[in-house]
């Protein structure tokens, strides 16, 4: 009789763990932590696919392209302060807008090949695929060999409603190299997180020097 009652517990303790264990399990991947896991895993098996599920390539890269337009025009202005005063550099500056709105596609577009050729191969493209001589442009697969880091924890992770906002810690392969953050801009897609915008790229693409997009017009292709 005993043992009986012995083997009835037993058996309930194991179902209340298996149901802990399912519990804690089903709330860990739908945390963004798990996406994030999910996203290097595919990084890492090449899984195209997978990562495309967990990263919006499309939304990531149109929003780095605009905040790296919006970051060299403003890298312009702060190069010539005093150009408000001369009518031919306003004019240049209009041209300059005019042209990083126009060639947004194509960067973008360059951004997503250069992402997925990474995934695929696990490097980078040898040079810009969408470059032309003589066209304004960014070469991707340099800035990703030159600015090279590695992943080193998690800083912080702060949701609310169907936002959340991952610090990711990163630091730079020199070896006086200092740690930054990588904040990226998550959002719950009914059953799981997915990356939409990398929210910090303003701030770094000025803190790293990566600000070199030529949009202004030569002074000869001006006609002025």
């Amino acid at each position: 009789m005993k043992s009986s009652r012995r083997f009835t517990k037993f058996i309930l303790f194991l179902a209340v763990v298996a149901v802990a264990a399912l519990l804690g399990y089903h709330y860990w991947t739908r945390t963004p932590q798990y996406s994030l896991l999910q996203i290097q895993q595919a990084a890492s098996s090449r899984n195209v696919e997978q990562f495309e599920k967990y990263v919006d390539i499309d939304s990531t890269a149109h929003g780095f392209v605009d905040d790296l337009v919006e970051a060299s025009l403003t890298a312009h202005n702060a190069l010539n302060p005093q150009s408000s005063l001369n009518p031919l550099d306003a004019v240049s500056k209009q041209l300059a807008k005019g042209v990083a709105s126009a060639i947004k596609p194509a960067l973008a577009i360059a951004a997503k090949q250069s992402l997925r050729h990474y995934i695929l191969n696990g490097k980078v493209e040898d040079e810009n695929p969408s470059s032309t001589a003589g066209s304004p442009s960014f070469d991707f697969g340099k800035t990703v060999r030159e600015r090279s880091a590695k992943f080193d924890g998690i800083e912080y992770v702060r949701t609310q409603n169907d936002v959340s906002h991952v610090g990711l810690r990163m630091l730079g392969k020199q070896p006086d190299a200092k740690p930054f953050i990588v904040e990226l801009e998550m959002r719950w897609m009914d059953g799981y997180w997915q990356v939409k915008k990398w929210s910090n790229a303003t701030t770094l693409i000025g803190q790293f020097g990566l600000d070199s997009l030529k949009l202004t017009p030569k002074p000869e292709d001006t006609n002025l």
